[in-house]
């Protein structure tokens, strides 16, 4: 199917640029309405009244907002759309400052005001909200103290727009070429296609110049991090927080010893990723006939890899692996597809990688760089994973209730991610590509569920860092990185660079602490996989937890038997590495 039919349809937030400004200007007229509450916040009847109104703003910019910032992604060099994401983000502001009144007087109230507003079923649509309000009455701030903020707040946010202009615009990879000569383009997307070529001139190529473009721009990049760590350090200590890590797990209901113990239960995955890591060079080294092994060798896939997947080929695989979760769960899926809500292929500016977007009660859109690959597949699955989640929630929550809790979003992509890999590795009977497959599986699990906490650790130690004010330049981040991913690295792997991924990750810029959460979601998605395997019954209770919005997280995972009171999690989760580690040698030693 011709590209051009695998487009988003942006039409529901914006029909077009006059649409774009002529919300833009009905904001500007209304929003200043929401200054006509201040000091009568205390009755409950005006307190409802200017909840809803809240609510009808939000919606209002959510639509904008979402206009311009998908736009951008499509295009990061789209000068329009940045002076139209210029527009929102001044319109925050302003909307901010009028709204400056608000936190403070609402956590100057009592206890009692605050249990009163709860229990009552008036504010159903924003209990679980005023819950998390009250657990941070600590932290309240004068009305001229977020006034000032709100005035701030524009170009407090200017950290990842530099970002997001220095690799996607600035960092451009140019041609390389292959061992007849040819030339090809690289870019972000094809990167890790061409580490899979059999061409060891172009995988050496590509290596090479991927992390030459990108460290040009590593010092850079690391005094941009930094300066969003500080930034987000002061403000917490301006917000009463000791810590960023406190802050962000506060609306959670969490201290910051769940994180500490998370992390440090995760230790014992660590040598089995070596064990692994090790036993796949292995396995290169006998596929190729390699006597040494490059860095730029270890993306070559071991067994049988799969032909060129088109998307719908992909899709097809999606339906089947996601048919164990019920009629009404694909239901939604096929409208992902039918109602355009992916933009599926890569374009030369367009966002690497894939993340899903939306608002309540407007369908989500996903964003996709679609390369014929296995690894879309996973993608588009995972992705689908919040799609659908979003859909259940806004049918089954008001507006207010059907966030999630952000802690748990990776939960419902990865059981979709590990439905498939188990799927394709339990049903597949050719040896060579029952082996490829496992590779797969156990990469994702790897990747995210080890990979994702020292991405954390990483990040942890520059917040540190900055904290105690020592030193967090280039050569600090990159030396403690490596320090961090040698533990699970395979060894005698000639050619390594240090690893630039510490400087280069958008999502330290997306939510502080955020990236430890996809290790969280794919221990939890293992034992939710595990119970469905054994009962397909559990399906209706996984259900439930999909569409049960706005709960502290780990009261939400008692809804399908998840307690991190106990090692549990993490005894499954070892026990599934394992598992799958001697399946994989018990194949090799056939």
């Amino acid at each position: 199917m011709e590209n051009k039919k695998r487009k988003w349809d942006l039409t529901k937030f914006c029909k077009n640029q006059e649409d774009f400004d002529e919300k833009i200007k009905q904001i500007e007229q209304q929003y200043p309405q929401l200054a006509n509450f201040k000091g009568r916040l205390n009755d409950k009847k005006l307190l409802k009244e200017y909840l809803t109104l809240d609510d009808k703003m939000l919606d209002m910019v959510d639509r904008v907002a979402e206009w311009a910032h998908l736009h951008i992604m499509a295009d990061v060099t789209d000068a329009a759309q940045r002076n139209n994401m210029q527009k929102v983000e001044s319109l925050f502001a302003r909307i901010g400052e009028c709204q400056s009144y608000v936190m403070p007087e609402l956590l100057s109230q009592s206890d009692q005001f605050f249990d009163d507003v709860i229990a009552d079923d008036n504010f159903v649509a924003w209990r679980h909200s005023f819950r998390v309000l009250k657990k941070q009455k600590a932290h309240i701030l004068t009305t001229e103290q977020e006034q000032l903020l709100s005035t701030l707040s524009p170009i407090m946010s200017n950290f990842s727009q530099i970002f997001q202009s220095c690799m996607y615009s600035d960092v451009q990879f140019g041609e390389i070429l292959d061992e007849n000569g040819n030339k090809h383009e690289l870019t972000k997307t094809n990167y890790r296609n061409f580490l899979q070529n059999t061409d060891r001139v172009l995988r050496k190529n590509a290596n090479e110049r991927y992390y030459q473009k990108h460290e040009q721009y590593f010092n850079t990049l690391a005094t941009n991090l930094v300066a969003q760590v500080q930034r987000n350090v002061i403000m917490s200590k301006i917000y009463k927080y000791n810590s960023v890590l406190e802050q962000t797990l506060v609306g959670n209901n969490m201290d910051v010893s769940f994180y500490q113990n998370f992390v440090k239960r995760t230790q014992p995955l660590f040598k089995l990723n070596k064990e692994y890591n090790n036993l796949k060079i292995e396995l290169i080294k006998k596929q190729y006939n390699l006597n040494e092994l490059y860095e730029y060798d270890l993306g070559l896939p071991v067994g049988k890899k799969d032909d060129k997947i088109s998307f719908e080929q992909g899709f097809e695989i999606v339906k089947k692996v996601l048919k164990v979760l019920g009629d009404e769960y694909l239901s939604v899926v096929q409208r992902a597809v039918d109602e355009n809500w992916i933009d599926v292929y890569p374009d030369k500016f367009k966002q690497s990688g894939g993340f899903t977007s939306g608002m309540y009660k407007i369908s989500p859109v996903i964003l996709m760089n679609w390369e014929n690959q296995l690894d879309d597949v996973y993608t588009f699955i995972h992705e689908l994973g919040h799609a659908v989640r979003q859909v259940y929630c806004d049918n089954n929550n008001y507006r207010e209730g059907a966030e999630a809790p952000m802690f748990i979003e990776e939960t419902f992509s990865t059981v979709n991610q590990n439905l498939m890999y188990r799927y394709l590795v339990d049903n597949e009977k050719d040896k060579d590509k029952k082996i490829y497959y496992l590779c797969e599986y156990l990469d994702s699990l790897f990747s995210y569920g080890v990979g994702s906490i020292q991405d954390s650790m990483c990040e942890d130690e520059i917040y540190r860092r900055v904290a105690q004010e020592m030193p967090a330049d280039k050569d600090t981040i990159l030396n403690f990185a490596n320090d961090v991913y040698k533990q699970t690295q395979a060894d005698n792997i000639l050619g390594r660079h240090i690893p630039g991924r510490t400087i280069t990750m958008f999502h330290y810029y997306n939510l502080s602490y955020y990236v430890w959460q996809y290790s969280f979601g794919v221990i939890n998605s293992n034992m939710i996989v595990n119970k469905i395997q054994q009962d397909p019954k559990f399906v209706e209770k996984y259900l439930n937890f999909v569409k049960a919005g706005s709960m502290y997280p780990l009261d939400m995972l008692k809804i399908v038997d998840i307690d991190y009171s106990n090692d549990t999690p993490f005894k499954e989760m070892e026990k599934e590495l394992t598992l799958r580690i001697n399946q994989l040698k018990e194949l090799i030693n056939k």
